[in-house]
């Protein structure tokens, strides 16, 4: 869990049961279970999507991007501003489905009633596609998910520059000489590197299908077997296992992260279950239990 050094001005990490996983480059760390809280906290960024009930380990995010308005993903929110005042921190950023807005301030309004005490903080829509820079040349994009009320995935782009191909050989000062007179010498290009979908159906690899090409894509997957049909699953707005696997080719990702797993499932239980229906060992390899 995080602690906050009024010392130090800083968070502290102690062990606890909060997951940490490395993907390549990346760390996520945080937790996520089917109705009893998901965040994820990426703290290179600086960033947190959703918020559970709250959590220390929030209080170091400059951003939070929330999904959708259930309360195991977005119920933290007042107490995260809260707790940030306590300790003079900046204003909260918070960016969501621009449904939540209206009942969020009021719901917000209460919370400081109730308090004493008046919130410092910014509620941000943020429209499908609208992006914020959340570190230089990183920026944080919405996409359209499919859920039982208004939903969305965020997704970590880098933007690059490219030497295009015909100015490849050319010295530096040809290249200096060709900026200055105006040519365009590099290609813009980007790159996913992570994207996390909050709640979903399947439709959202339809939806959004740039999201399929993020180099470590987190995913909703509640349900594992029998437990639950697929049926069952979609009319609460989840994801079967049974849907991903024959869809798992087309997602491009290095790493497939499952998130959302239902509390009928320990982490073995669903690990044993997810090697006994993925055939391929690349996939498999790939796959992973957040």
């Amino acid at each position: 869990v995080w602690q906050f050094s009024p010392a130090k001005r800083e968070l502290q990490m102690s062990k606890t049961q909060v997951s940490e996983i490395q993907l390549g480059n990346l760390k996520v760390q945080g937790l996520s279970r089917a109705g009893t809280g998901t965040s994820l906290f990426l703290p290179e960024f600086k960033i947190c999507f959703d918020v559970a009930q709250g959590w220390p380990f929030h209080y170091a995010s400059k951003h939070f991007f929330i999904t959708h308005s259930h309360m195991d993903h977005a119920g933290g929110i007042p107490y995260i501003i809260s707790q940030r005042g306590l300790m003079n921190l900046p204003p909260a950023q918070f960016y969501m489905p621009e449904a939540m807005i209206e009942p969020m301030h009021e719901i917000l309004k209460q919370w400081q009633k109730i308090e004493g005490h008046t919130y410092q903080y910014s509620l941000n829509p943020l429209p499908l596609a609208d992006e914020v820079e959340v570190k230089p040349n990183y920026f944080v994009r919405s996409f359209k998910t499919q859920h039982r009320v208004d939903s969305q995935g965020y997704a970590l782009i880098q933007r690059k520059k490219k030497l295009k191909p015909e100015y490849l050989n050319l010295c530096q000062q040809t290249l200096i000489d060709l900026k200055n007179s105006g040519t365009k010498i590099h290609d813009h290009i980007e790159e996913v590197e992570f994207a996390f979908t909050g709640d979903t159906k399947i439709e959202f690899l339809d939806m959004s299908p740039w999201v399929k090409e993020s180099k470590v894509l987190f995913m909703e997957v509640t349900y594992f077997d029998e437990k639950r049909s697929i049926e069952r699953a979609r009319t609460w707005g989840h994801i079967h296992l049974d849907e991903l696997l024959p869809r798992v080719s087309e997602i491009q990702s290095n790493h497939l992260v499952l998130t959302h797993i239902s509390t009928k499932y320990s982490h073995s239980k669903a690990r044993e279950i997810l090697e006994k229906k993925v055939r391929s060992k690349a996939d498999l390899e790939r796959l992973h239990i957040f």
